[in-house]
């Protein structure tokens, strides 16, 4: 039972662990605020894993079955402690409410999972059967699962509850998380001529509202499988005077039940082929224009453009042809000769076309 004395005790201890900045891989100080209260009343063992999980157990008496209590010490940082009306450390109560980073996911849980295995243990003078664990998890908020698994290895728990906020309602299951990564590039270029270059970041761009239109799978009690953009970088960074030749984009998607690795990435797959295949349309001269046959001088054997619309409209005895490019994006590479098997390779990853470098070479060979 929850006395006023044990009331103040759980409040004390969860204005600890809110006081005890820990940012992921930075756990310890909260690991030390677990330890202290376990020394302090009659937990069985602590035990600290490699990771830095703190596990606190509680053995009864008689044989049974062991129960988990999952929460992970970890928070997000705080950017910027001036825009927050409270201190972020500060546990700080007002009309009722306590404030600081952590309070709700989720040191008041993992205080209250503490605190409750042990008063339930000695209402029942330790004379109960199996066996209660506690485990502050490290590393959630950016390797989600990871710790995890180290602490089901070491317990074996026949039963896990996880403490995450759920407006006190119970919750039969949670969604697995994967995380996506989707990779555009382009040419680099002075930021000055812009139109000598490919800007990797305008075609991530086209990507992103592309993905945003998919619909996610749903389920009745687990809800939609999101999908959602959580980070984006650009190379090289910082940019300064650079177009940006590469961009990477990283989606953070909730897994339903019965979903798998493959289900997960068709959507996404069907999509980029979809946009792959436009992209090579246009390249064939299907649609726009600036199209021009990119092949060898046998003369001078170099890389040469022909036939461009918006570029040149010449045409080369004996031009060896090896594919159809726009002339605007990878004049770059013809005003650079040495930067011809550069040329090659970025333009087989930006249509993947796995051919087109043998016959670069069989064309320089003829």
């Amino acid at each position: 039972m929850l006395n006023e004395k044990r009331a103040e005790e759980l409040l004390a201890l969860t204005t600890k662990m809110i006081q005890a900045p820990s940012y992921s891989g930075q756990e310890n100080l909260v690991v030390d605020v677990m330890k202290k209260f376990c020394d302090e009343h009659k937990f069985t063992d602590i035990h600290v894993d490699r990771y830095g999980n703190c596990i606190c157990h509680i053995k009864g008496s008689k044989p049974g079955p062991k129960i988990l209590f999952d929460g992970h010490m970890d928070t997000v940082p705080v950017p910027d402690k001036t825009k927050w009306d409270h201190d972020p450390f500060g546990a700080e109560i007002v009309d009722g409410r306590m404030y600081g980073r952590g309070t709700s996911d989720m040191k008041g849980a993992l205080s209250a999972m503490l605190a409750a295995a042990l008063y339930y243990a000695e209402d029942a003078d330790y004379d109960f059967p199996g066996d209660i664990y506690v485990a502050g998890v490290v590393h959630e908020e950016c390797f989600e699962g990871v710790a995890a698994r180290e602490i089901s290895a070491y317990v074996k728990p026949d039963y896990v509850i996880i403490g995450e906020a759920s407006q006190l309602n119970m919750k039969i299951g949670q969604r697995g998380r994967a995380e996506i990564v989707v990779e555009t590039f382009g040419v680099p270029a002075h930021s000055a001529s812009p139109h000598k270059g490919v800007n990797a970041v305008y075609k991530m761009c086209k990507v992103i509202e592309e993905i945003n239109k998919l619909t996610p799978p749903h389920h009745d009690v687990l809800g939609d499988g999101i999908l959602e953009l959580v980070d984006v970088k650009s190379s090289p960074y910082p940019g300064a005077s650079v177009v940006p030749d590469y961009c990477r984009a990283t989606y953070d998607r909730r897994l339903l039940t019965g979903e798998t690795k493959e289900s997960v990435l068709a959507p996404l797959q069907e999509l980029l082929d979809g946009m792959m295949k436009e992209f090579k349309a246009a390249a064939l001269g299907v649609e726009g224009s600036g199209w021009g046959i990119l092949g060898v001088d046998p003369m001078s054997k170099t890389l040469v453009i022909c036939g461009a619309e918006k570029h040149q409209n010449v045409e080369i005895p004996g031009l060896v042809p090896i594919l159809v490019c726009d002339v605007w994006e990878h004049a770059y590479y013809l005003k650079h000769q040495n930067a011809r098997a550069n040329y090659i390779e970025d333009f087989c990853r930006l249509i993947n076309w796995d051919d087109v470098e043998g016959r670069y070479k069989d064309a320089m060979e003829s």
